[in-house]
């Protein structure tokens, strides 16, 4: 319940306010106060130093800058613009500063200065600032992201954290294609190129709109690039796709990890077999890990059986 003021002339010195808050959950007690204006503010202040203790050290922030767009700060440190209607990453980011613990996790141990990070459906930019702030002015990120308003968001958030990250508005292909995107309007993160059926977006109460976006193998925008150490795969179902206009960067960077969102329903939407990824995988010898299991290994076999996971593919023996 909101706090409720009552105002009276007080002597001509001003407003007396009293208050009575009821505090609940990990804040239990109570606070009141009749007084000065000076008297409130103090007490507000001690207030917020009970309510901090109860919660630890949390991000600055959030703040609402109106036009569905609030700015936060993440547990690691980076400043970040999201879409407040978006009800995947939005109320994690917002509530928490931080997104897919886990992946945070493995990135977080995994690059190292000088490396260079391709993030594959980069959303509003958190793994690439994650990855930025790991690898250092030496090293280089590309991000890639196929939703209108997520790819501005990304842009935003690289000027906004000074780093010099590389940004494409595009959806990673198999090849050049103008392609039919499907935009979700409560779950932007789950935006792709694949749709779903009518009756499964009334369940989730999501309805979508449809754009156009160029869609380009991820090869002919790293042409340039000398050198790939990870790339980070999250593409709501089109990871097959994507496998296929990587070819050329593969074959030049043996060492490359890769860590891809493993979804087989979101693939199913775009007529790919879950099977061909990972044949897409194994027949360039890669072996893969589950970062959902603490990195222990899983066979293609028992990956298939899996409904969800973020998988970690190398070349390596390790």
């Amino acid at each position: 319940m909101p706090p409720r003021f009552r105002t009276a002339e007080h002597d001509g010195s001003g407003l007396e306010l009293s208050q009575g808050v009821t505090l609940g959950g990990p804040y239990q007690g109570s606070l009141s106060w009749s007084g000065s204006i000076d008297q409130v503010h103090s007490t507000i202040s001690k207030l917020m130093v009970r309510v901090r203790g109860a919660l630890g050290t949390v991000p600055r922030g959030p703040v609402y800058l109106g036009d569905h767009t609030a700015l936060l700060t993440t547990q690691w440190g980076g400043m970040l613009f999201v879409d407040t209607r978006d009800a995947l990453l939005a109320p994690s980011l917002l509530l928490q500063g931080l997104w897919e613990p886990d992946v945070t996790k493995w990135l977080t141990s995994t690059l190292k200065p000088g490396d260079v990070f391709v993030d594959i459906g980069a959303n509003v930019g958190y793994f690439s600032l994650l990855a930025s702030s790991l690898v250092g002015p030496n090293g280089g990120v590309v991000a890639v992201e196929a939703h209108p308003r997520m790819a501005e968001l990304l842009r935003r958030n690289i000027v906004a954290n000074r780093i010099g990250a590389s940004t494409w508005h595009r959806a990673a292909w198999s090849h050049r294609e103008l392609l039919t995107f499907h935009m979700r309007t409560n779950f932007a993160a789950n935006s792709s190129a694949g749709s779903l059926d009518s009756a499964s977006l009334a369940d989730l109460g999501d309805t979508e709109e449809l754009t156009e976006v160029q869609g380009v193998p991820v090869d002919d925008l790293l042409d340039h690039m000398h050198r790939i150490d990870v790339i980070k795969i999250d593409v709501e179902g089109a990871e097959t796709r994507v496998m296929q206009g990587l070819t050329r960067t593969i074959a030049a960077n043996p060492e490359v990890t890769i860590m891809f969102e493993w979804s087989p329903g979101q693939m199913k939407m775009l007529s790919d077999d879950p099977q061909d990824l990972i044949s897409a995988f194994t027949d360039l010898g890669f072996r893969f890990r589950m970062i959902d299991d603490g990195l222990a290994r899983i066979t293609p076999f028992n990956l298939l059986q899996r409904e969800y996971g973020n998988v970690v593919a190398t070349r390596t023996s390790s």
